[in-house]
C-alpha cells in the first residue's frame, strides 16, 4: 500500500509526498530556529556594548596585575591626573607604532598618567617595554589583564584601543584601532 486515506475526507497521499512535506517543515523549523538564535545573539551583543559604554563613562575601578605580579587598581594609578589607557598587544604592529610615537613625544604627556594594559605574559611585555624604551618614563604603568577583565569591562578586544580620561576620571575620548599620537594629544587638550 503506497497511499493513505484520512477520514472524514479521503485524500490520497503517497509516502513520498508525505516525506517531502515533512522535510519542508523540518527545514522551515531549522531556519526559524537559526534566525531566532542569531537575533538573540545580536541583541545580547548590542546590550553588552551599551552596558560597557555606560560603564566606562567614568574610569572603572578594576584590579589588574603589575609586571611584578601585584594586584593594582587602575583608579589608584590614575590619581587625580588626566589618564590615557592603552589596550595593546606586544605583537601588534599598530601598538608598536604607538609605543614608538609615545617614546618620541613623552614630554607632551608629563602631566598625564599613561596606563598600558595587555593580555600578554610578563616576559613578552617586558621585551616590549625594553624594545620601545618605555621603562625610563616614570608616568607609564604596565598592567597585565590575566582574566580578560579589562576587555569585558571596556567592551573591546581590538588592539590598540585608547581611552582618555580627564583628571576627574570622566571619559573624554576613545579611539579604537590605529591612532596618530597627534590625535591623542589633541583630545587631551579639549
Amino acid at each position: 500500500m503506497d497511499y493513505f486515506c484520512f477520514l472524514p475526507h479521503c485524500y490520497f497521499f503517497t509516502i513520498k509526498d508525505m516525506m517531502k512535506k515533512l522535510l519542508r517543515y523540518i527545514i522551515l523549523l531549522i531556519v526559524i530556529g537559526l534566525a531566532s538564535f542569531l537575533l538573540i545573539r545580536i541583541t545580547a551583543s548590542i546590550r553588552q556594548k551599551d552596558a560597557a559604554a555606560a560603564r566606562i563613562q567614568m574610569l572603572p575601578s578594576i584590579e589588574l596585575y603589575s609586571l611584578k605580579g601585584d594586584k593594582t587598581n587602575i583608579r589608584k594609578l590614575a590619581k587625580d591626573r588626566a589618564t590615557v589607557i592603552i589596550y595593546f598587544s606586544p605583537d601588534c604592529e599598530y601598538c608598536q607604532y604607538e609605543a614608538t610615537e609615545l617614546h618620541q613625544n613623552f614630554s607632551a604627556f608629563q602631566h598625564t598618567e599613561i596606563i598600558m594594559v595587555t593580555h600578554a605574559d610578563p616576559a613578552e611585555t617586558m621585551r616590549f617595554v625594553h624594545t620601545y624604551r618605555l621603562d625610563s618614563i616614570p608616568f607609564i604603568h604596565f598592567l597585565l589583564d590575566k582574566n580578560n577583565l579589562f576587555s569585558k569591562t571596556f567592551g573591546t578586544r581590538v588592539f590598540p584601543s585608547i581611552f582618555i580620561y580627564n583628571k576627574d576620571h570622566k571619559l573624554i575620548k576613545k579611539f579604537i584601532g590605529e591612532t596618530k599620537i597627534e590625535a591623542i594629544m589633541s583630545a587631551m587638550e579639549d
